[in-house]
């Protein structure tokens, strides 16, 4: 199984400033920020299927800020 890969997203100048500051106040990096997020939505996964539960339709991964606001 391949460990790393190399991930390129293309975002609007506004939503790449709103990453930006959202990683900063968590005091991360951009990819250390990534990773983090896609790692618990692969974990929340793996505990679903092992619980067999059903897959959904659609996932969606969203970050939120720490004042509890959602990332678009």
């Amino acid at each position: 199984m391949v460990r790393y890969m190399t991930l390129v997203v293309s975002l609007p100048h506004e939503a790449a400033e709103q990453l930006t500051d959202l990683v900063r106040q968590q005091r991360s990096t951009i990819d250390g920020f990534v990773a983090d997020t896609v790692e618990a939505w692969l974990e929340q996964r793996r505990k679903d299927a092992r619980l067999g539960r059903k897959k959904h339709a659609l996932s969606e991964v969203r970050a939120a800020s720490p004042e509890g606001q959602k990332g678009d």
